[in-house]
């Protein structure tokens, strides 16, 4: 995905998400520049220069196969009129006895919103539904209307609750009951970026970048918080140098090579990861 479609998707998630809460932790203001492969100092110093990286860089927003998260017909059954239910959306865990996938749809623990597609299964009769995040107020806005006799859909984008919380999402039916059917298209997450030092510690990073180490002269392992099987590796030196960085992708983990060009010899070094999935 280019940048021009992420920013489109981005505004539009925001014209979306105005009624129920802003995805956590976006920003525009991105992060410090990287240093340049001509900076004065060397990769493999102790003194190289460090890029700065923070939870404050832009949500990127990850596609996903649709894949169902709620489904009342195979269980819980129908919110009751004026009833609201919480659900799970991120993580592995409790979407059997919620209707959804066993296993969930690989939504990890640091999406901030999701971008979903909701059901009414032939309602009784009239009614309207709101839908926010776990822990917050519940809105004046609603998610959809629906009228009695037929099966409606509406897909629309939600902030979730903070991670601490209990459940993810709440769903409220007014005026009738309402059998829902929930599939996930998508959802926004920050970027995974991380500056690994020479011993293999993460210096900076952000939240999706779980642990690194020094596997051995020069080879590093970073654990990501996804599968990231077929995503876009960028590793460089944090530095200038006769230096490279080649990195690949497989599970939930990054590998790196670090060398030294002009001797062909593993090195450790000071470098720069980027994951664009």
């Amino acid at each position: 995905m280019n940048r021009t479609t992420r920013i489109a998707m981005a505004v539009a998630s925001v014209v979306g998400l105005a009624a129920f809460g802003t995805v956590a932790g976006s920003s525009a203001s991105g992060q410090d520049a990287i240093p340049s492969a001509d900076s004065a100092t060397s990769a493999a110093s102790g003194s190289a220069p460090r890029a700065i990286i923070t939870d404050k860089v832009e949500d990127v927003y990850v596609p996903v196969t649709p894949c169902r998260i709620v489904d009342g017909r195979e269980a819980l059954g129908v919110i009751p009129a004026g009833g609201n239910r919480s659900y799970e959306v991120r993580d592995t865990s409790g979407f059997v006895p919620q209707g959804g996938k066993s296993g969930g749809c690989g939504i990890p623990k640091s999406a901030n919103a999701v971008t979903f597609t909701v059901t009414v299964v032939s309602p009784a009769g009239g009614g309207f539904l709101r839908a926010w995040p776990q822990g917050k107020s519940e809105p004046n806005a609603t998610l959809m209307n629906f009228v009695g006799g037929q099966s409606q859909t509406t897909t629309a984008p939600l902030a979730l609750g903070a991670a601490s919380e209990a459940k993810d999402l709440r769903v409220k039916s007014d005026a009738s009951a309402a059998m829902l059917v929930i599939d996930v298209q998508g959802y926004y997450a920050p970027q995974i970026q991380a500056s690994i030092d020479a011993a293999g510690a993460v210096e900076d990073g952000t939240a999706r970048v779980l642990s690194s180490t020094r596997t051995s002269t020069g080879n590093y392992q970073v654990t990501i918080d996804r599968s990231v099987t077929g995503c876009v590796v960028s590793s460089q030196p944090n530095g200038s140098g006769t230096f490279i960085v080649n990195g690949s992708a497989s599970g939930n983990k990054v590998f790196a090579s670090a060398y030294n060009t002009s001797t062909g010899a593993l090195t450790n070094m000071f470098w720069q990861l980027t994951v664009t999935c």
